[in-house]
């Protein structure tokens, strides 16, 4: 029989009685993500959570990567590659669920190959290493949070995120002058 308390977690979208004692926080996502891993295992199907999801879909962005080290398959091309990894493995994946690798750097691996990969990193990192603004903090701040994203996310195919690297590329490479600001700042001292 359920409680009062049982009745306002299964309102709340908590339906096993784990989350009980722990509502939030590090267990209720790690028993998530078990749960995603055993269900997979069992059914065979990846519509619940997304970790495993995007385990799978860096894996299939690998496959296009070993099959086209050196010059990627294309752009336009890459949903199709995936897509025939996951009939080849046979995974159940609704088409809805299909999307790139969620990782920029494999995408762009996966896309224009190793070349296109060593082009793309040295253009963010070659403007940057080359201003008089590195040193700033903000600047190279700014520099980590990109990288960093570009692991969790393909940061440069949404508009979000080719506008924030954008002007704050621009700003900090052409715009900011930290050391006349800071020299300034204590000269006013």
């Amino acid at each position: 029989m359920l409680d009062s308390v049982d009745i306002a977690l299964v309102e709340s979208g908590f339906t096993n009685t784990l989350f009980k004692k722990r509502v939030t926080g590090f267990d209720s996502r790690f028993y998530e993500f078990f749960y995603e891993i055993h269900n997979f295992h069992r059914t065979g199907t990846l519509t619940g959570g997304s970790v495993l999801r995007r385990i799978l879909y860096a894996s299939a962005a690998w496959h296009v990567i070993k099959t086209n080290p050196l010059f990627g398959v294309g752009y336009g091309d890459l949903p199709a590659a995936m897509n025939q990894f996951y009939d080849i493995r046979k995974i159940d994946l609704p088409q809805a669920y299909r999307f790139l690798p969620h990782n920029q750097y494999l995408t762009v691996w996966a896309s224009a190959g190793i070349f296109g990969l060593i082009i793309f990193i040295l253009s963010f990192t070659l403007p940057f290493f080359s201003s008089e603004s590195f040193h700033a903090f903000p600047v190279k701040y700014f520099w980590v949070i990109v990288m960093v994203s570009m692991l969790f996310e393909d940061t440069m195919l949404t508009h979000i995120g080719i506008s924030f690297v954008a002007v704050f590329s621009a700003l900090f490479i052409f715009g900011c002058n930290f050391k006349a600001t800071l020299g300034s700042v204590h000269e006013v001292r």
